[in-house]
């Protein structure tokens, strides 16, 4: 199985050769809670929203197109994410993290040294993004 991850934005795409590692599902609720002075806890939920939270393996010399897809996201215009590059299934995202003004940065593979791992959060516009396994 590759699980190469493929990214549509604007006029451009993004796919990764290597396959990327397991992805996490997150969850990030909107809202707060409160004690009241007799001590009666109180919240609200806005919203809650599912992320996926992605592991690429790039080569280095993919680095620059990352970038780009990556510069689109900070503009938080939504871009299609497909989880498999060789299927049609896809997911219409807005990029949650690196965010803009964060410092970041790719690790390096420890085993191979021309292969970065990077990092990236996405959630879906309709504030759910279905789970999708990475193992099937």
């Amino acid at each position: 199985m590759d699980r190469r991850s493929l990214f549509a934005y604007g006029a451009s795409t993004f796919e990764a050769l290597l396959s990327s590692l397991p992805w996490l599902p997150g969850d990030e609720t909107v809202g707060g809670s409160r004690d009241a002075a007799s001590g009666a806890p109180a919240s609200y939920i806005v919203r809650r929203d599912a992320l996926s939270a992605l592991q690429l393996r790039i080569w280095e010399s993919e680095w620059e197109d990352y970038l780009a897809l990556i510069a689109y996201g900070q503009s938080k215009a939504p871009f299609l994410w497909y989880p498999d590059a060789d299927e049609a299934e896809n997911f219409l995202v807005y990029l949650q993290s690196p965010e803009p003004g964060s410092r970041w940065a790719p690790a390096r593979d420890n085993n191979f040294p021309r292969v970065f791992i990077v990092s990236l959060t996405l959630r879906g516009v309709a504030t759910v993004t279905p789970w999708t396994p990475y193992f099937t």
